[in-house]
C-alpha cells in the first residue's frame, strides 16, 4: 500500500513509515499482551501464525473458550491448512465476518490479508464492547475520550490519528483519571516526543498497559487509525474499573432522594384519598334520592342530570381513583424495595375503603337510573293515551252530531230513480251506523287503561265515554221510521211505461234487420272462378226467397204492435221517434236491392266464361316449351367426335338458345295478357313464366359443363402424345450407340467399358424406364376420367403414339443391352484370365485387397434413398456391384492355384502365404455379407419407397376422383331450381339439406382420406409428387369451393325463397289489402248501421266515413299499385283471394251507391226525431241532474266514513319496544295509505260532481286535506321510532355478539390457564402470550362498556340475543387477570427462587406487582422508558447512558424480560440498597471516622442531596459539624 505524505513545520516533505509496519508492530505487542499468560510469544506476525497453533492459542485466550480439536504439531502444509480452517470457522462461530482472507492466505504468509484478520479480531473483543452515552464501538471511544479530556488545555480530540499526534490528549486521558500520575500544567505541545514517551511509560509503570506504539510511530507521520484505537481502547478498560468513591457517592445521593420523595408521596396520598372519599359519599347521598316529580317533564330533567353525572362528573373522579391507587402502590412498593418501613394510610382513606365507596357509588347510580327509566315510561304511556283518547271522542262526537240532523231532515221524492238512489243512501247510513259501535268500545277502553294507570283525571275520560255511548244509542229508532217513508215513495213512481218501451224494442230491431239485409244484399260477390260462379246461383235464389218471407213476417208483427199501442191511447213515446209509415218505406227500400243483386250476378258469370278460355290456351303453349328443351338436350348429348370437333358440334347445336328465347317471348306475351283479365290461377297447368325461365337456365348449365368435360379430355390427350412420343425417340435414338462399343484388349480397357456400361444403366437408362411406368399410369387415368363422363375410353391405334409402341421400341432397346452387357463381362473374363497368369501371387493379392478395401466403404455407407427412382438406381448399382463381386471370384481362385503351385515348389514362407489367402478370402465373404446386407436394406428402402410411391399414385389419383368429385357435384350444385311455387320451395329445403349433408359428408369422407394420406405421407417424409399437381392447400381450396357454391346455392335457395316469400307476400299483401278492403267497405256499412244519434249526426258521421267515395278511391289506388308491382314481378296468379282489381272496383262502386240510399234515409228520418229529441233532452237533463246530487250525498258519506276509519289508525299510540312493532304500526299505516290512494278517484269525482252543481265541498275538503297531513305526521313519526327500534336492536345485537364472544374468550382463556402442564418455563411462556391477550381484552371490555352506556341511555331494558351482563363480564374478566396472575406468580416464584441470589418471596411479589404497573402494554417486557420509569419509582436515580447499559446488560431488542429484571434488582440490592451498604458508603466518603462532614459529602455529592442527608442527621455526639452517619442508617432501615 502506498505511504501518504504530510508537511511538517518547516515545510520539509517527510516520508512516513508504512501502515503496515506499524500495525505489525502494535498487533503484534497487543497479541503478546494476551499470549504472555501462557508465556508464549510471537516474533514475526506473518510467520509464527503460518501453523495455527499461537493463532488457536491467542483465540482461546481473547474468547474464553476452549478451542475444538486440532493438530498441535503441525508438519505439512495440509496440517498447518486444516488448523487456519479451523481457526477461521471458530472466529466466525463468535459473529465475526471474515472477508478476503483463507487459511491459505495467512499460511503463504499474506500480511495486508492478516492485518486485517487482526484488526476484526480487536474490534470484537477490544472495541466493540465500548458503550458511551448509547454510541458503541468507534462512535462509543471516541466520545468517552473527548468527554475525559475536555477542558484540557491544548487537548482537542476529533480522531484516532493527528489528535494523538502531540501526545497531550493521553497526559489528558491519564491525568483525568489518575491526576497525581502526570503534572499536565508542565507538559509542552511543542514537545511531541516527550509528551508521547511521558504517556507510554505512565501508562505501562502505573496502569499495567502494554506499550503497543513507539514514539516514532507518532510523530512526523499520520498516526495508524486502527493501531491508535487498539491502544486508547486498553486505557478505556482499565478506567472503567476505577470509580468506587463516585459509586458511593451515587448509593448516598440515591438515599437521600428517597427520602425525600417518600414523605411527599405520602402527603400527596393523604390529601388526594381524602378529597374524592369526600365526593364519594355526596354523590351516593345525591343518587338514593327518588323524588322525580308527577310530570314527563320532571323526569325528562332528573335524566339528563343523571346522564351529566355518569359522563361528565363521575369519568374524571374515576382516573383520580385509579391514579391515588396507583400513588399508593408505588409508595408501598418504593418503602418495601428499599428495606424501608411501611406506609399506613389514614383512617378511611385506605385504598380498600376507596374501592368500597366506589362500589357503592355504582350501585346507587344503576339503581336510580333503573328507577327513572320506569318511571320515564308511565308517563310516556300516560301521555299517549290521553292524546288517543281526545282525539277519538272529538271525532265520534262530531259524526253523531252529523247523524242526527242526517235523520231529523224530510226527503222529497220525484222519479222512480230519485226514491232508489235515497234508499241507497239510507242503506250507506244502516252500514256506517252499525260499524261504528267499535270506536265507542274503544273509547271506553282507553278510559279503563287511564284509570288503571292511576292517572289523576281518570274520571273525566269515563264520564265523557259514558256520554258518547248513550247518544249513539238513541240513533236506532229514527233510522227504522225514515227507511219506511222512502219505500213508500218508491211504489207510487211504477207505472205503465212497458208498452212504449216495448215498441221502441222492437222497431230497433227491425231497423237493425233491415239495414243489415240491405248490406248483404249489396255484396255481389259470387265466386272466383266459372265454377263457383255457377254454382252460386242455387245460393242465390235461397237468399232471395228467405229475405222476402222474412220482411213480411217482420212488418206483420209491428202492424199489429201498433195497433195495440193506439187502443191504450199512446200518442207519443219519449223512447223512440219511428212510425208505422216509416217501417212501410224501409220494406220497400229492401225489396228494390233485392232486383239489383240478381242483374249483377248474371254480369259476373260473362267475364269468367272468358278468362277460363285463356288458362287453356296458357297450358298448352306452357308445355310445347318444355317439351322442346328436353328434345334438345337429348339431342345434344347424343352427339359423338373427338374433343375440338365435338365442342363445335355442340355449340353449333345449342346455338346459344335462342330458339328458346323466341318460345319465351311469345309466353310472356300471353300471360301479360292474362294479368290485364285479372287472371291469377291455372289450374290447367304446373308451370309459371319463372318456372320456365328456370328450365332454360338448367339446359345453358348443361351445356357449359359439357364443354368444361371435353376440354379437360382433350388437354390430358395431348400430354399423353407429347409424353409416348419423346420415350419412343429416345429409345430409337438410344438403340443404334448400344453396338457402337470395341475393346483395347487389355485389363484396365475392358474394366472402364464395364464401368462406362454401368453408368449407362444407372443414369440414363433407368429414369427412362420410371418415365414409361409414369406414362401407363398416365394412360389408365385418362380411360378413368372418361369412363366418368361417359366418354368412349382411349385406345389410340396409331403406331409411335400408344403403350404397345414403347413396348415394342424398349423390347429393341433391351435386346441390345443385353447383347452388350454380354460382350462386356466375356471381355473381362478374358482379361482378367490372362491378367492372372501373368501376375504374380503378390500382385494378384494387392488387387484383391485394394479392391476390395475400395468397395468395402461403398458396402458400408448407407446412401440416403428419398424416392423409388432413386431405390430402383440404387438397386441397379448394387446389382452391378454384385456382378462385379462374382466377377472376382474367378481371380481368387487364380490366387489360390497360385497359392498352390508356390506350396508345390515348398517355398519356405508359405504360411504367410496361406494366411493371405485365408485372409482374402475372408474379406471377400465380408463383402458377400456387406452386399447381402446392402441388398436388403436397399430391398427394404425400395420397398419403403415403393410404398410412398403408391401412396403418391394413391393421393394422386384420389386427387383427381376429389377434383372431379367437386366438378361434377359443382355442377349439379349449380343448379338453381328450388321449385315453382313458395310451398314447393319451402319443401325443398329438407331435400336440399339432405343432399348438402350427403355431399358434405362424402366430401368431407374424401378428403378425410386424403388427409389421411397426406398424414401418412408427412410422417414418411414424403414432401414431393410428381404424378399430381394437387397439393393438400388445392385439396382444401376445392373443399372450401365446393362449400362455397353449397353455400351459394344457399344463398341462392334463400334468394329463391326470398323471392318466393315476398311475390308470396306480395300475394298475401294484395290478398291482405283487398280481404281489407273487402272488410272496410263491410265495416263502412256495419259502421253506418250502427250509428247512433240523431239524422244530422248520423248523415254528418255518414258523410265523414264516406268522404264523397274518397276514401275508397284512395285504397283501390292502393291496391292498384300492389297489382301493377306483381304483375312486373311475373305473378299472375293468387290463390289468397278470389278478388281481382275489377272485382274490388265494382264492390266500391256499389258501396257508394249504398251510401247514397243511406243518407237519403236519414234525411227522411231527421224531420220524425227533431221533435222527440227535444223532449228527450230536457228529460234527460233533470233526471241527470237529480242522480248527480244523489250521487254526490252518498260519495261525501262514504268518504267522511272512510276518514273516520283511517283515524282509527292514525291516532294510535306509538309505544314500542322492537323493530316489529314499530314494522307493525308501518304495515298499518301503509294499508290506511294505500287505501286513501284507492278512494283517490271518489274524492276527485265529488269534488268534480260537487262544482258541476255549483254546491260546496269546503268540508271534505278540509277533512281530506288534513287527513293526508296526518298521514304525512304519522309517517315522520314511524320513522322516527323506527330509527330509534333500529339503532335499539343493533346495540342489543353488537352487546350480545361482543358480550358473548367476550364471555367464552374469559371461560376458554381461564379453562386454557387452569390446564397448563409440563416445563415451568414453557409454561410461563405461554402464559406471557395469554397475558398479552388478556391485556387486548381489556379494550374489548371497554368496548362492551361503551355499548353497556349506550343501552342504558337508551332505555334498552331487554335483549333476546343475551343473557351475559356487563357487570358479569367485568367481574369474569378481573377474575380471569386474577387467575393468570396467581398462576404466573407462581410459576415464576418457582421459576426465580434458584436464581434470585438471596431475593425473598415477598420481595419477588413487590418487584412483580411493580414490573406488570410499569408494562404498560403487557407484553411482559419492559421497554427503555418503562425500565427508566419503574427504576425511578424504586428510587434509582440514573442517567440514559445508565440506563443503556442496564438495557443492553439485561435485556433484549425486545425488551426486559421479569426474570432479567429480578437479576439486576437482586444485584443492585446487594450492592446499593443494604442497611450495610450504605454504612460502607458513609465510611469510604468520611475516610473510616464513624460520622462524616459536611465537607466530606460535598466532594461526591451536589449541594441539594448534602442538605437533604443532614436535615434529618443527628450529630455525632453532640459534635458541631459532625454527623452520626450510623444512627441515621439504623433508623432509616426495616430491622
Amino acid at each position: 500500500m502506498a505511504t501518504t505524505n504530510e508537511r511538517d513545520p518547516s515545510g520539509k516533505f517527510v516520508m512516513e513509515k508504512t501502515w503496515e509496519d506499524v500495525q505489525r508492530r502494535t498487533f503484534t505487542k497487543w497479541i503478546n499482551s494476551h499470549l504472555r499468560k501462557r508465556n508464549v510469544a510471537i516474533e514475526t506476525l506473518k510467520d509464527d501464525l503460518a501453523d495455527g497453533i499461537k493463532l488457536i492459542q491467542f483465540l482461546e485466550i481473547i474468547s474464553n473458550k476452549t478451542f475444538p480439536k486440532y493438530e498441535k504439531n503441525p508438519k505439512i502444509r495440509i496440517q498447518k491448512i486444516g488448523n487456519l480452517q479451523a481457526a477461521l470457522k471458530f472466529i466466525q462461530d463468535q459473529g465475526i465476518r471474515i472477508v478476503n482472507i483463507s487459511a491459505e492466505d495467512i499460511c503463504d504468509a499474506n500480511l495486508k490479508l492478516i492485518l486485517g484478520l487482526i484488526w476484526t479480531i480487536i474490534q470484537k473483543f477490544q472495541i466493540d464492547q465500548i458503550s458511551e452515552d448509547g454510541l458503541s464501538a468507534k462512535e462509543g471511544l471516541l466520545l468517552w475520550c473527548q468527554k475525559k479530556t475536555n477542558g484540557y488545555r491544548d487537548v482537542g480530540v476529533k480522531d484516532f490519528h493527528l489528535s494523538w499526534q502531540d501526545g497531550l490528549a493521553l497526559c489528558a486521558l491519564i491525568h483525568s483519571h489518575r491526576s497525581y500520575l502526570i503534572d499536565f500544567d508542565s507538559l509542552n505541545k511543542e514537545d511531541k516526543a516527550k509528551n508521547l514517551q511521558l504517556a507510554f511509560d505512565v501508562a505501562e509503570t502505573a496502569l499495567d498497559i502494554p506499550k503497543l506504539l513507539e514514539v516514532e510511530d507518532m510523530v512526523d507521520i499520520k498516526p495508524d487509525e486502527r493501531s491508535v484505537m487498539t491502544y486508547i481502547s486498553q486505557f478505556y478498560h482499565v478506567f472503567s474499573k476505577y470509580g468506587q468513591v463516585e459509586v458511593a457517592g451515587r448509593r448516598l445521593g440515591k438515599f437521600a432522594d428517597l427520602n425525600a420523595q417518600t414523605e411527599a408521596m405520602k402527603d400527596e396520598y393523604g390529601n388526594r384519598a381524602r378529597g374524592l372519599a369526600d365526593w364519594m359519599d355526596d354523590s351516593i347521598n345525591k343518587l338514593n334520592d327518588r323524588d322525580f316529580g308527577n310530570s314527563l317533564a320532571d323526569i325528562q330533567t332528573k335524566l339528563d342530570n343523571q346522564n351529566k353525572f355518569k359522563f361528565e362528573e363521575k369519568p374524571p373522579k374515576a382516573v383520580e381513583k385509579s391514579d391515588v391507587e396507583a400513588l399508593f402502590n408505588n409508595l408501598t412498593l418504593k418503602l418495601k424495595n428499599n428495606n424501608r418501613p411501611a406506609f399506613t394510610a389514614p383512617e378511611g382513606l385506605s385504598v380498600e375503603d376507596l374501592n368500597k365507596k366506589w362500589d357503592h357509588l355504582n350501585d346507587a347510580e344503576l339503581d336510580r337510573e333503573a328507577a327513572l327509566r320506569d318511571e320515564l315510561a308511565r308517563q310516556e304511556k300516560l301521555a299517549g293515551i290521553r292524546r288517543r283518547f281526545d282525539d277519538k271522542a272529538g271525532r265520534l262526537e262530531a259524526w253523531l252530531a252529523e247523524k242526527e240532523k242526517y235523520l231529523a231532515t224530510d226527503e222529497p221524492v220525484h222519479s222512480i230513480n230519485e226514491a232508489q238512489s235515497k234508499l241507497k243512501n239510507h242503506d250507506a247510513f244502516d252500514e256506517e251506523y252499525t260499524k261504528s259501535r267499535p270506536r265507542v268500545d274503544a273509547l271506553h277502553q282507553l278510559a279503563e287503561e287511564i284509570a288503571q294507570l292511576k292517572g289523576a283525571d281518570a274520571s273525566d275520560f269515563t264520564n265523557r265515554a259514558n256520554d258518547v255511548d248513550n247518544r249513539w244509542k238513541s240513533l236506532s229508532q229514527p233510522q227504522t221510521t225514515k227507511r219506511d217513508d222512502l219505500n213508500k215513495k218508491l211504489a207510487h213512481q211504477q207505472m205503465m211505461d212497458e208498452l212504449r218501451l216495448d215498441w221502441a224494442k222492437q222497431t230497433k230491431e227491425y231497423n237493425g234487420w233491415n239495414k243489415e239485409t240491405q248490406n248483404a244484399v249489396g255484396n255481389t260477390y259470387f265466386g272466383d272462378n266459372l265454377e263457383a260462379v255457377e254454382a252460386f246461383n242455387d245460393d242465390l235464389n235461397r237468399s232471395d226467397a228467405n229475405i222476402q218471407t222474412a220482411a213480411d213476417e217482420k212488418k206483420h208483427n209491428l202492424d199489429n204492435l201498433w195497433n195495440k199501442m193506439q187502443e191504450f191511447g199512446i200518442t207519443e213515446n219519449n223512447y223512440t221517434p219511428i212510425t208505422n209509415k216509416d217501417i212501410e218505406a224501409k220494406h220497400n227500400d229492401l225489396m228494390e236491392e233485392l232486383s239489383k243483386r240478381r242483374a249483377a250476378y248474371q254480369s259476373e258469370l260473362d267475364r269468367q266464361r272468358h278468362m277460363e278460355d285463356k288458362r287453356k290456351e296458357w297450358a298448352v303453349k306452357a308445355q310445347e316449351f318444355v317439351d322442346s328443351l328436353n328434345n334438345r338436350k337429348n339431342e345434344i348429348a347424343s352427339l359423338s367426335g373427338e374433343p375440338d370437333e365435338l365442342i363445335a358440334a355442340v355449340h353449333n347445336k345449342y346455338d346459344s338458345g335462342k330458339p328458346e328465347n323466341e318460345r319465351l317471348g311469345v309466353l310472356t306475351a300471353l300471360q301479360e295478357e292474362m294479368a290485364a283479365l285479372g287472371i291469377r290461377d291455372n289450374k290447367h297447368s304446373v308451370f309459371t313464366l319463372p318456372t320456365l325461365q328456370l328450365q332454360n337456365q338448367k339446359l345453358n348449365n348443361y351445356i357449359r359443363n359439357l364443354v368444361a368435360l371435353l376440354q379437360d379430355e382433350k388437354e390430358l390427350k395431348e400430354e399423353f402424345f407429347n409424353r409416348v412420343k419423346a420415350v419412343i425417340a429416345w429409345a430409337d435414338q438410344t438403340t443404334p450407340t448400344i453396338k457402337e462399343f470395341a475393346f483395347d484388349n487389355t485389363l484396365a480397357g475392358a474394366r472402364n467399358q464395364r464401368q462406362e456400361w454401368n453408368k449407362y444403366k444407372t443414369t440414363i437408362k433407368a429414369p427412362k424406364d420410371v418415365e414409361k411406368l409414369n406414362i401407363e399410369a398416365l394412360f389408365a387415368k385418362i380411360n378413368q376420367l372418361l369412363a366418368n363422363g361417359n366418354r368412349p375410353n382411349f385406345n389410340p391405334t396409331e403406331d409411335g403414339s400408344n403403350l404397345a409402341s414403347i413396348d415394342k421400341s424398349w423390347a429393341a432397346l433391351n435386346a441390345e443391352e443385353n447383347a452388350r452387357e454380354e460382350a462386356v463381362n466375356n471381355e473381362l473374363r478374358r482379361q482378367e484370365k490372362v491378367y492372372s497368369l501373368v501376375k504374380r501371387f503378390n500382385s494378384d493379392a494387392e488387387d484383391l485387397e485394394s479392391w476390395a478395401s475400395e468397395h468395402e466403404p461403398h458396402l458400408k455407407n448407407q446412401e440416403p434413398i428419398d424416392s423409388l427412382d432413386t431405390a430402383r438406381l440404387r438397386a441397379k448399382f448394387l446389382a452391378v456391384f454384385l456382378n462385379d463381386l462374382e466377377a472376382q471370384n474367378q481371380p481368387i481362385e487364380t490366387l489360390k492355384h497360385l497359392r498352390d503351385d508356390i506350396a508345390k515348389l515348398n517355398y519356405k514362407d508359405v504360411d504367410s502365404i496361406n494366411h493371405r489367402v485365408e485372409k482374402i478370402d475372408a474379406a471377400y465373404n465380408e463383402l458377400r455379407n456387406l452386399a447381402q446386407a446392402k441388398e436388403s436394406a436397399i430391398k427394404g428402402s425400395q420397398d419403403v419407397e415403393q410404398e410412398k410411391e403408391n401412396l403418391r399414385q394413391e393421393f394422386a389419383e384420389k386427387a383427381k376422383a376429389f377434383n372431379r368429385f367437386v366438378r361434377d357435384t359443382n355442377e349439379s350444385i349449380n343448379d338453381h331450381n328450388f321449385g315453382y311455387t313458395l310451398e314447393s320451395v319451402q319443401a325443398h329445403r329438407a331435400e336440399l339439406e339432405k343432399e348438402d349433408e350427403a355431399i358434405k359428408a362424402s366430401a368431407s369422407a374424401k378428403k378425410t382420406e386424403l388427409d389421411n394420406l397426406n398424414t401418412t405421407m408427412q410422417s414418411k417424409h414424403i414432401q414431393d409428387n410428381k404424378h399430381t399437381n394437387f397439393s393438400l392447400n388445392d385439396i382444401s381450396n376445392l373443399e372450401s369451393q365446393l362449400n362455397e357454391n353449397i353455400n351459394k346455392r344457399h344463398v341462392a335457395y334463400e334468394a329463391e325463397l326470398k323471392r318466393q316469400t315476398e311475390n308470396d307476400a306480395k300475394r298475401q299483401n294484395y290478398a291482405a289489402k283487398a280481404q281489407e278492403f273487402v272488410d272496410w267497405i263491410e265495416s263502412q256499412k256495419e259502421s253506418l248501421g250502427t250509428l247512433e244519434g240523431t239524422p244530422d249526426e248520423r248523415i254528418h258521421s255518414t258523410n265523414n266515413i264516406h268522404n264523397n267515395g274518397e276514401n275508397g278511391k284512395n285504397k283501390l289506388a292502393e291496391i292498384s299499385v300492389i297489382d301493377h308491382e306483381m304483375k312486373a314481378a311475373g305473378i299472375f296468379d293468387n290463390r289468397y283471394t278470389p278478388y281481382t282489381l275489377p272485382v274490388l272496383q265494382t264492390r266500391n262502386t256499389q258501396f257508394d251507391t249504398s251510401v247514397r240510399n243511406f243518407v237519403s234515409d236519414l234525411n227522411e228520418e231527421k224531420e220524425l226525431n227533431d221533435r222527440e229529441a227535444a223532449q228527450q233532452a230536457e228529460f234527460a237533463q233533470k233526471l241527470a241532474i237529480q242522480n248527480k246530487r244523489v250521487a254526490l250525498s252518498l260519495a261525501i258519506q262514504e268518504i267522511s266514513v272512510f276518514v273516520e276509519n283511517c283515524y282509527e289508525v292514525l291516532t294510535d299510540s306509538i309505544e314500542c319496544d322492537s323493530v316489529e312493532a314499530v314494522t307493525a304500526l308501518f304495515k298499518a299505516l301503509e294499508d290506511v295509505v294505500h287505501s286513501v290512494e284507492s278512494q283517490k278517484d271518489k274524492y276527485n269525482s265529488a269534488l268534480s260532481t260537487a262544482a258541476e252543481l255549483n254546491e260546496s265541498s269546503e268540508q271534505i275538503t278540509i277533512r281530506w286535506n288534513k287527513l293526508h297531513q296526518d298521514i304525512d305526521t304519522r309517517r315522520e313519526s314511524l320513522n322516527k321510532e323506527h330509527e330509534k327500534q333500529q339503532n335499539n336492536e343493533k346495540l342489543r345485537v353488537e352487546f350480545a355478539q361482543s358480550a358473548n364472544e367476550f364471555n367464552n374468550y374469559v371461560n376458554s382463556t381461564t379453562a386454557k390457564i387452569n390446564g397448563l402442564q409440563g416445563d415451568l418455563e414453557a409454561q410461563l411462556n405461554e402464559l406471557v402470550h395469554i397475558k398479552q391477550e388478556i391485556v387486548g381484552g381489556a379494550a374489548k371490555l371497554g368496548e362492551i362498556d361503551t355499548l353497556t352506556q349506550r343501552i342504558n341511555a337508551a332505555f334498552i331494558t331487554n335483549n333476546k340475543h343475551t343473557n351475559v351482563t356487563f357487570p358479569q363480564l367485568k367481574a369474569a374478566y378481573q377474575q380471569l387477570n386474577k387467575v393468570a396472575d396467581v398462576k404466573e406468580d407462581v410459576l415464576q416464584n418457582e421459576i426465580i427462587a434458584n436464581k434470585a441470589k438471596g431475593l425473598s418471596t415477598e420481595q419477588l411479589n413487590e418487584y412483580r406487582e411493580m414490573f406488570q404497573h410499569f408494562d404498560k402494554d403487557k407484553n411482559a417486557k419492559l421497554s427503555h422508558l418503562e425500565l427508566k420509569s419503574c427504576l425511578s419509582s424504586l428510587g434509582e436515580d440514573l442517567q440514559d447512558s445508565e440506563i443503556d447499559k442496564i438495557y443492553n446488560t439485561f435485556g433484549s431488542a425486545e425488551g426486559v424480560t421479569f426474570e432479567a429484571f429480578c437479576d439486576f434488582m437482586s444485584k443492585r440490592a446487594a450492592d446499593t440498597d443494604s442497611k450495610d451498604q450504605i454504612l460502607e458508603s458513609f465510611k469510604l466518603i468520611a475516610g473510616g471516622k464513624d460520622f462524616v462532614k459536611e465537607e466530606d459529602l460535598r466532594r461526591c455529592l451536589p449541594a441539594d442531596k448534602v442538605a437533604s442527608l443532614l436535615k434529618n442527621m443527628p450529630l455525632y455526639n453532640s459534635e458541631a459539624g459532625c454527623y452520626d452517619y450510623r444512627a441515621y442508617a439504623e433508623k432509616s432501615f426495616v430491622h
